[in-house]
């Protein structure tokens, strides 16, 4: 297995406490990462705190992979995500903002695309149960059991309960285990392959 660092960079608002909740999550998943002799030195996984300008000259030139996560219809623009493909990282991505303007300009071909459309969210309502998908895929519920185990909050029980409350308690409004289990998919075939990027042609966006 190659050497693999995923970089997570971000803010959460003052009063967003469910958003700094998983950016803690995602700073317990490092440590506990970095803790784990069967993994040391494979697998790094870093939070970047205060995500601005200075720190994305740096970050987004040295990225290979960009992937962009957010639920089809939710994503308001993705200028990043746009900066990532301009320095010639691979996107892999929900069908959402910017991502759809870049699948169109260097084709789907291009592009590692995965998940729902806008249109296939919004036809879910009235049907998307997430406790079925929890029920019937081993990686979900393996997942999601891990986290609410306290294995990444040993000293703070419970802690990460609201992660769990949100995706199947509380409906999953953003849909979640569905773009997992196509992520799960993705991510597999993605490792597997060799790519080569080349730069097309210049598009304003």
């Amino acid at each position: 297995m190659p050497s693999r660092t995923f970089f997570f960079a971000g803010k959460a608002a003052p009063a967003y406490h469910f958003a700094k909740l998983i950016i803690k999550f995602i700073n317990n998943l490092a440590g506990a990462i970095d803790a784990d002799p069967a993994v040391k030195g494979r697998l790094r996984v870093l939070f970047l705190p205060d995500y601005r300008v200075t720190l994305a000259e740096h970050l987004i030139p040295a990225s290979d992979v960009s992937n962009q996560i957010s639920t089809a219809g939710y994503e308001a623009s993705g200028t990043s995500n746009m900066k990532f493909m301009m320095n010639g990282a691979l996107t892999i991505g929900t069908r959402d903002g910017a991502t759809i303007e870049m699948a169109e300009a260097a084709g789907e071909d291009n592009v590692f695309l995965f998940g729902l459309t806008a249109q296939q969210v919004a036809e879910s309502r009235g049907w998307y149960n997430p406790h079925w998908h929890y029920e019937h895929d081993a990686e979900t519920r393996a997942a999601l059991d891990l986290i609410v185990s306290d294995h990444f909050s040993r000293t703070e029980p419970g802690v990460f309960a609201p992660l769990r409350d949100t995706l199947l308690t509380h409906g999953d409004s953003y849909c979640t285990s569905l773009t997992l289990i196509r992520t799960w998919t993705l991510m597999r075939a993605f490792a597997t392959c060799g790519v080569i990027v080349t730069p097309g042609p210049a598009r304003s966006f």
